[in-house]
């Protein structure tokens, strides 16, 4: 057997051990990082958004990872994550039709930056923004003095239980 049948069944395993605890972590709000953010932020990133949003009743969980398209793919397909800031590289992704519309939740200028992810709503020909564009200039990036050597994204999976929560994250730290 090739390395390429190897890997798929290796994902496909993963992923039926994974859907299996899936329920768990439903009092849990799961942010993922697949970037270039340091391991050693989590503590300051706990801290900005307790900050900026106050006292949840979720307990928030982090996760800083590398970018692996194999994990990516795995941490979403199980639902793990409720927000996920995903590297530019990894556009594929990007499928609108499993995210949260972000509409109302920024400037106009965030918007025109992050155009790659506005979609035009077919029922009703409005655009809907999808995902935000992360940047040097982005908050938490210039407060934590992270240096990216790709821009991110960020959005919101539809499946969450946490929406509203995840939307105030992003918005505290966008």
């Amino acid at each position: 057997m090739g390395k390429f049948p190897l890997n798929i069944l290796f994902i496909l395993g993963f992923l039926v051990l994974s859907a299996c605890s899936n329920g768990a972590n439903n009092e849990k709000l799961s942010i993922y990082f697949f970037g270039d953010v340091p391991r050693d932020r989590e503590e300051q990133l706990h801290k900005m958004i307790e900050n900026e949003i106050g006292e949840v009743e979720e307990e928030i969980y982090i996760s800083i990872e590398p970018v692996q398209h194999e994990r990516i793919l795995v941490v979403i397909a199980a639902e793990e994550g409720d927000l996920y800031f995903i590297d530019q590289s990894k556009e594929v992704f990007f499928d609108p039709v499993g995210l949260v519309p972000l509409d109302g939740l920024f400037s106009d200028e965030a918007i025109e930056g992050s155009a790659p992810y506005v979609v035009e709503n077919e029922e009703t020909g409005e655009e809907q923004l999808f995902a935000v564009s992360i940047n040097e200039q982005t908050r938490f990036i210039d407060e934590l003095d992270i240096e990216l050597s790709n821009e991110m994204f960020a959005f919101i999976d539809k499946r969450s239980p946490h929406i509203e929560l995840s939307k105030k994250i992003l918005e505290a730290l966008y």
